[in-house]
């Protein structure tokens, strides 16, 4: 009967060393000798009241939000944790007596200072981990914090091309120009292209 091989399974079965329906695939076929894969497995026929049902709750262990759907969570409450890393870095900043990881309206590399891979904090006693990243906001960057290290990557990709963007010097000539010393100017000038402007263009 199926509760018996449940529980045999269950009294053999090492959580989390594997997805479920492989490790249910090895202990099955271990037992009654019949070759079985995890595809063999419809997790969608799974009755809903078999699934795990994940609940997010507060600091005072009031209910948020609850989905059979892990992924379909996250996503509903993607606005609530995006504001809830706000509230921890802002908390955080305070109790330090520091600036605020999140800060926005930055345009110099010298405005940035250093950013940590990741942010780590308490809150409501529990303990919040974030990843701080370059934003583009148009004509300026900012740091924000953001809850995975790809959605880090991707925002970072972009916020540190906006801001080298805005450090670009519009004609580089002049700019490099500028930087010389007399002699340089003086030495340069005997190129082969004529002027220093000719040379870099």
């Amino acid at each position: 009967p199926a509760p018996n091989f449940a529980q045999r399974f269950l009294a053999q079965a090492s959580p989390l060393s594997a997805p479920l329906t492989t490790a249910l695939a090895k202990g099955l076929q271990q037992m009654v000798g019949v070759p079985l894969t995890a595809e063999d497995f419809d997790v969608a026929k799974v009755p809903d009241h078999l699934k795990i049902t994940f609940r997010i709750v507060d600091e005072r262990r009031r209910n948020l939000a609850e989905d059979k759907d892990l992924d379909a969570l996250r996503d509903r409450l993607r606005p609530k944790a995006r504001q809830a890393l706000s509230r921890a870095a802002a908390a955080s900043a305070e109790r330090t007596g520091q600036a605020s990881v999140e800060r926005k309206g930055l345009t110099d590399w010298g405005d940035l200072g250093t950013l940590s891979k990741v942010f780590e904090t308490r809150r409501g006693g529990q303990p919040v981990k974030a990843y701080p990243a370059l934003v583009d906001e148009g004509d300026t960057v900012g740091v924000r914090l953001f809850d995975s290290e790809e959605e880090q990557r991707a925002a970072m990709w972009r916020g540190t091309r906006r801001l080298i963007l805005r450090n670009i010097p519009v004609n580089p000539a002049k700019f490099a120009q500028d930087k010389l010393t007399n002699p340089q100017k003086l030495a340069l000038s005997a190129n082969p292209h004529g002027s220093m402007q000719a040379l870099f263009a």
